[in-house]
Parts: C-alpha cells; sequence; structure tokens
C-alpha cells in the first residue's frame, strides 16, 4: 500500500525500506502465527536477521555494524519489519535503545567496547533498563541505587518490563547515583547480561507481542568499574529521555507497520467477501472506515518521517516525536479494531491474523510513555509562548 509518495525518499531510502520489505515478507511473515500462539522466541529469525545485518544496522562502521543510523533509516525498517510481526522485532528495538543511548552518551572507547561485540559471532541482543515497578514514565522516581566505592559503584534495585531481559549481551541501567548520604543524580551504568549480581524473572506472558522477550531485572550488589559509567555521573536523566525521544519515533513506525497490514489484509477480505450479492467494500459502510483509516496512516507517515529527518538535522524533535507516536499508536488501535470489523466473527479467530494485530497495536499506547504522558509533552509544548508550533 502506497500511503506516501517514494519521491520523498531518496535512492538509498528506498532500497533500504524494500530490503526490509523482503525480508519481512520471506523470514518473519511465515513463521509470524506460529511464534505468536506459542510464545516462541525466534530465534531463528533472529539468526537470519543478524545474518542479514538488521540487528546491527544502526551501529556505526566503525566499529563493526552496517552504519545506517540515522533515525529516518530506523523508521523505514521498523515499519516494514513490525509489518511482518512486531513481536520479532521487539527483540531490534530493545537492542536499538541500548544502541542508541550508547551513541547519545558514551565516549569512543565505551562505544568501542560495548558496541563492537554485538556485531561478532551474534546474533546478541541488548536492553536499556529504566522501568521500574512503581514508576514507568516517571523516570525522576527511579529507586535503583548505585553506591559509589572505590574503582566504581555497586548497583541495587528492580527494573520491570524490560525488552529482552535475560537474552540480552549487554544491558544499559538507569540508576540514582549516591556517594554516602550525597545524591549525585541518575546515571547510566553498562555490564554484561551474565554479570554476577543480575538475575531475571520469567517472560512476561503478555496479551499481545507473543514472540518478544520481557522479564523482570533483579540487581543485587552488581559491581561496574567507572570506566562503564556511560556518560557523566548525574546526567542519566538527559541520556534516558534524548532515548526515549529516538524511541517514540520507532515506535510511531512500528504502530504503522502494524496498522498498515491490518488495513490491507481487510482491504483485500472486504473486495472477495460476497453479502447481498457484492463485495462488501461496495458497501459505504465498509469502505467509508477503511478510507478513514488509510488517512490516518497517511498522516502517521508524515508526522513520523517529519520528526525523524528533524533529529536528523540535529534539531529539537522531542515534542514532533511525542505528537508521531500519539497519533500513530492511536491510529493502529483504530485501524486494526475496524479491520477486525470488517472481518465480523473471522477477525476475532485466529484463523486470520486481524485479532494478533489488534492485540499487538494495543501495547504501542502504552510503551514509551503513554498517550496521557505524550499529550501532556505536547501540551507543555504548546503552552510555552517561545516555542514555535510547528
Amino acid at each position: 500500500m502506497e500511503l506516501v509518495s517514494r519521491s520523498q525518499l531518496d535512492d538509498v531510502e528506498r532500497e533500504l525500506q524494500q530490503w526490509a520489505h523482503g525480508f519481512a515478507a520471506e523470514v518473519i511473515r511465515p513463521s509470524a502465527a506460529a511464534n505468536d500462539q506459542q510464545r516462541r522466541q525466534p530465534l531463528d529469525v533472529l539468526q537470519s536477521a543478524f545474518d542479514a545485518g538488521l540487528l546491527t544496522l544502526g551501529i556505526p562502521a566503525e566499529y563493526g555494524g552496517g552504519g545506517a543510523g540515522s533515525a529516518v533509516a530506523q523508521a523505514l525498517v521498523a515499519e516494514e519489519l513490525c509489518w511482518g510481526c512486531i513481536g520479532v522485532y521487539s527483540y531490534l528495538s530493545g537492542t536499538n535503545m541500548f544502541i542508541a543511548a550508547l551513541l547519545e552518551c558514551g565516549n569512543d572507547d565505551q562505544r568501542r567496547r560495548w558496541l563492537s561485540p554485538l556485531c561478532i559471532d551474534g546474533p546478541h541482543m541488548a536492553a536499556f533498563a529504566c522501568t521500574e515497578p512503581g514508576g514507568g514514565s516517571d523516570v525522576s522516581g527511579i529507586r535503583t541505587r548505585a553506591r559509589k566505592v572505590d574503582g566504581g559503584f555497586v548497583l541495587n534495585g528492580q527494573k520491570i518490563f524490560i525488552t529482552n531481559a535475560g537474552l540480552a549481551h549487554s544491558v544499559l541501567i538507569v540508576a540514582d547515583a549516591m556517594d554516602g548520604d550525597e545524591r549525585l543524580g541518575l546515571t547510566m551504568f553498562a555490564a554484561r547480561g551474565d554479570s554476577p549480581g543480575l538475575s531475571y524473572g520469567l517472560r512476561a506472558r503478555t496479551m499481545g507481542w507473543r514472540a518478544s522477550t520481557n522479564a523482570e531485572i533483579f540487581i543485587d550488589d552488581l559491581f561496574v568499574v567507572d570506566d562503564d559509567v556511560i556518560g557523566e555521573v548525574g546526567t542519566g536523566f538527559a541520556g534516558a529521555v534524548r532515548t526515549f525521544e529516538l524511541s517514540r519515533i520507532e515506535v510511531a513506525a512500528c504502530s504503522i507497520g502494524v496498522a498498515r497490514a491490518a488495513l490491507e489484509y481487510a482491504r483485500d477480505y472486504a473486495n472477495e467477501r460476497q453479502a447481498f450479492g457484492r463485495p462488501i467494500a461496495r458497501f459505504q459502510g465498509v469502505s467509508f472506515p477503511l478510507a478513514d483509516a488509510v488517512t490516518r496512516l497517511h498522516a502517521s507517515r508524515l508526522l513520523t518521517w517529519d520528526a525523524a529527518r528533524a533529529a536528523d538535522r540535529g534539531e529539537p524533535f522531542g515534542t514532533k516525536a511525542s505528537m508521531a507516536k500519539l497519533f500513530a499508536s492511536e491510529t493502529a488501535v483504530a485501524t486494526t479494531s475496524q479491520a477486525m470489523q470488517v472481518l465480523g466473527g473471522h477477525g476475532y479467530v485466529e484463523d486470520h491474523p486481524v485479532e494478533k494485530w489488534f492485540r499487538d497495536a494495543r501495547l504501542e499506547t502504552i510503551e514509551e510513555g503513554t498517550s496521557e504522558i505524550q499529550r501532556v509533552i505536547i501540551g507543555r509544548a504548546l503552552l510555552d509562548s517561545t516555542t514555535p508550533l510547528f
């Protein structure tokens, strides 16, 4: 489905989009239903993704990756792979957050030590451990503590809803640093996933994204050397916010991919399904809601690409990312719901993939800041008279 003219993309971006779509169609989709129904970790698909270079696409070439780390490139790949299966893509999205934080806040030595191993003898995943049982969107309320000791820090705490937890080669942990009784501020720490002091809960049994790995992380006297403090001590809040802003562009693109899959399926079904002597697509009660859905998807892509290009130009993009994430995620929920309505009873059973896409889309209005949080961010920008609206 051609939602936005490809003339908005350059030749490299179009080739990247087509390559990712081909991988999704040929490798991800054939096993998507089985992976979902069996809650199976798609390790074979991840191996293929690593072999193809998709797992390390966003890592700069000097560290062994594909060097396609622009926000636009990430959005194009995310949309196409999530058209295949967002549960499979979750392994890449969790790794991308780790990569983004290292690139944004780490020095060259840290990037080389932590990113290069992800490119060797994979597939290797990574995790960004920020969310805690007592709070998700309130990053400033993090309770995991990092106590300063000779040569580094000792971390204690708990994280929840962490993508790739237990499977990740490397983990970036956001914790509140302390020197005695003095609070030094939120700080980011890198650690091997198998480090003494890290343990993991069982995979969460989620409503959607059933192929993904999502679990708690328990942090008990984890020692991290000073060299693995990512960025300056006390700058972790800004680093985490920047990482979430970039991730929101990716979530918007993922939402479009899921919604597009459902809309295409509903369109094809409506053209084939006969009622009262003609295809149900000929009835306005069916065609009008689908027309609204494709219009919202078009707008979602424009918002997403606009935010991505602003990020790539080095312009402030946080509010644009929130707009894209808010609109695209709510569009995905509405579109998958409408697709289910078009199929009627067939949309509610596992014989058709629409019910899976409906379950998968629902998380997009929650992760990386709920829709309500996005409205808070957008509202604050609106009320700030010094901030241009567009």
